[in-house]
């Protein structure tokens, strides 16, 4: 199945970081340095309403999907990555692609600095 999706709905420029991980002296997973950037990309940005956020578990205040393009890099993003979106991090929830290779959706949220 073919999804069409505007281009010009496409108008939100997102990017997708993911931390540089080391082990401690324990064994436990701990970000060393800066994130490394996965991917920019251009992206349709959809807030999530509040009735959706109260059925979630995942409650922030400020959650959106964002839908983008597929491409062989961010065919590799992971909800441990980080969304950044106009000057905010958001952290990602889940990642669904919508037709075969032709989009993702991201769902996120960030806190309200």
């Amino acid at each position: 199945m073919t999804v069409r999706l505007n281009p010009a709905e496409l108008d939100r420029r997102i990017s997708i970081f993911r931390s540089v991980q080391a082990l401690d002296e324990v064994g436990k997973p701990t970000a060393t340095g800066a994130p490394n950037k996965i991917c920019d990309a251009w992206a349709k940005y959809v807030p999530v309403s509040d009735g959706e956020k109260l059925t979630h578990k995942h409650v922030s205040e400020l959650s959106a999907r964002f839908t983008i393009r597929w491409s062989i890099a961010a065919s590799g993003i992971a909800a441990s990555d980080k969304l950044a979106f106009a000057g905010k991090t958001f952290g990602i929830f889940g990642i669904k692609e919508i037709g075969r290779r032709q989009y993702l959706e991201i769902t996120a949220g960030a806190h309200e600095a």
